[in-house]
């Protein structure tokens, strides 16, 4: 009998609590939308949901996080109220797999230039409620369709197709899978 296909999993990205937007001085329970809007969504789009909090791990998160930012078949990242720890995580997914990316953000918040060019999926977010049927159902629809597409699954399938990257740079990158040679530091023979 065929073993059951693992059930594949979203990464959240994101703050814990409550926190201050300093530019919109207005606070949010970020654990209220990830109960109520990210993780009803990502379950009713049939996915597992993990957030850095739900991971049982020993010592620092790093490891089991950048596991799950390369390996996870999509990532959520709310931004909310610019945590830096959520916009850093932010940066190490697209850089891996853009196209499995979805960042969502309360309706009002201020995006710093470098990302105004994603596309930000907004929610309404009333301080101590949220409006959160809209939010959960368009946030369900986008996981579904991304779970639904033949995506690049990350640098291993994009060796051939990165310009400048030789046979010795991907044989590299096979082999330890969570080192990038990005094209523009191919020369400087610099890595992330």
């Amino acid at each position: 009998m065929p073993e059951p296909t693992p059930k594949k999993k979203c990464f959240v990205v994101m703050g814990f609590g409550t926190k201050t937007d300093f530019q919109q001085q207005k606070t949010y329970d970020l654990d209220k939308t990830y109960r109520i809007i990210i993780r009803k969504a990502v379950e009713e789009a049939g996915l597992e949901c993990i957030r850095a909090d739900d991971i049982i791990h020993a010592g620092i998160i790093d490891k089991p996080m950048y596991e799950l930012l390369l390996g996870a078949d999509v990532v959520v990242a709310d931004l909310s109220t610019s945590n830096a720890n959520a916009i850093y995580e932010l940066g190490v997914r697209h850089a891996l797999r853009p196209h499995t990316t979805i960042v969502i953000a309360e309706k009002n918040f201020k995006f710093p230039f470098d990302i105004t060019h994603l596309v930000i999926r907004p929610y309404t977010h009333l301080g101590p409620g949220i409006d959160a049927e809209a939010a959960r159902e368009s946030l369900k629809t986008a996981i579904r369709e991304l779970t639904e597409k033949d995506h690049c699954r990350g640098p291993r399938e994009l060796d051939g197709r990165i310009p400048g990257r030789t046979a010795r740079q991907a044989g590299a990158a096979t082999n330890q899978s969570t080192v990038v040679m990005l094209p523009s530091f191919a020369s400087s023979g610099s890595i992330l």
